[in-house]
């Protein structure tokens, strides 16, 4: 890990509140084109992106190596996002957003 990413290394542990996520899960978000254009595409916004990320429930390894998905939701539906850590930059590229309905993915 890089010296800039030093301070956000810790795994955030509150009981009752999380469970153990990687030190990436609080690095700075950078928005992909891709994301922006399905923001678009779906009708959500940045806001709605943060606010998912906020209140994800957990992440697991996505099929394309050094990505995750994580499991969240908007207005009480199940959506997943896909991220992938950059650690020498310390940030968490978004890379897309999708709702888990039958149409949400595209």
């Amino acid at each position: 890990m890089s010296e800039a990413c030093e301070g956000h290394s810790r795994v955030c542990d509150t009981p009752g509140r999380y469970p153990l996520y990687p030190a990436w899960w609080h690095w700075d978000v950078e928005m992909s084109p891709h994301v922006l254009k399905r923001m678009l595409d779906r009708s959500f916004n940045e806001t709605d992106l943060r606010l998912m990320l906020h209140d994800a429930r957990g992440y697991h390894p996505d099929v394309e190596p050094g990505r995750f998905v994580l499991s969240t939701a908007l207005d009480g539906e199940p959506w997943e996002i896909i991220v992938e850590p950059q650690p020498a930059e310390c940030v968490l590229v978004v890379v897309t957003a999708y709702p888990l309905s039958p149409e949400g993915r595209t």
